[in-house]
């Protein structure tokens, strides 16, 4: 994973938030005073963040990249002429489209994907070079849902795969796979039963590929450069979890030098 951040910051300052949503999001600014706080874990591409806005304020501007943001029901956005409500509504700000949204003290969840690498994501597992991304409005699930379902389970597998194999670095689970297939949890299920091959769920492929990339990192490093622990801890395992899932799937115990099991 690229540049992978981890930020925790909070500041009262009105010029010091604006200053660090900007590096965080885009060209955005903030009418009130504050208290502002936030707490992200991703990298350039993808990014999951807690951000806390106190105070009566407005922020408006424009995002540099898919930004998907939830929280209470009783605080209104507005980007061109839609509006709606955070919580009911979940916010799809698009970059380069001008958004607002008025807070009285409101904690968000916000999901960021870089443009580019969503779009080549959508390429993957359209199997399709041309394709340029784009959402209908500022509503991130109906419209997405209608169109990866109507174009089959098949489609949605490799959505799936393609999103896992992108993000198994980060923590995530079988329904965020889903979310970004547009299928349920349930239905998920039962398209990797009937597409996988061989036959794995969506847990056992999400644990598959982190085994994999464990595997890289390790026959990548050079002697000493880290242990066992620091390997399980990088993929989400713990130690005794990345021996005993390893030898499973390979054959022999996890060895984080180049001289490790790809040569035995």
């Amino acid at each position: 994973m690229d540049g992978q951040i981890e930020v925790d910051f909070r500041t009262s300052d009105t010029d010091a938030a604006v200053e660090h949503l900007r590096q965080s999001y885009g060209r955005l600014s903030i009418r009130g005073p504050v208290d502002y706080g936030v707490s992200t874990v991703g990298d350039r591409r993808f990014s999951i963040g807690s951000v806390l806005l106190g105070g009566e304020l407005s922020v408006s501007g424009i995002v540099d990249g898919f930004t998907v943001v939830t929280g209470p029901d009783r605080y209104h956005w507005q980007v061109d002429d839609e509006r709606g409500y955070l919580g009911r509504d979940p916010i799809l700000f698009h970059p380069h489209v001008p958004l607002q949204v008025h807070v009285d003290r409101v904690q968000v969840s916000a999901v960021r994907f870089d443009t580019r690498e969503l779009e080549r994501l959508a390429r993957r597992a359209f199997d399709n070079p041309d394709l340029h991304l784009g959402f209908d409005g500022p509503r991130p699930i109906s419209t997405p849902r209608r169109s990866v379902t109507s174009r089959g389970a098949a489609v949605s597998y490799r959505v799936a795969v393609a999103f896992i194999e992108e993000n198994a670095g980060l923590p995530i689970t079988v329904e965020d796979v889903a979310v970004a297939a547009g299928v349920s949890s349930m239905r998920l299920g039962q398209i990797f039963s009937q597409h996988a091959s061989p036959a794995e769920s969506p847990r056992a492929c999400i644990r598959r590929m982190r085994l994999e990339a464990a595997r890289r990192q390790m026959s990548k490093a050079a002697p000493g450069e880290m242990t066992l622990g620091d390997v399980a801890a990088r993929w989400g395992f713990t130690q005794q979890g990345l021996v005993r899932h390893y030898r499973r799937a390979f054959g022999v115990d996890p060895r984080p030098d180049p001289a490790g099991d790809l040569e035995q």
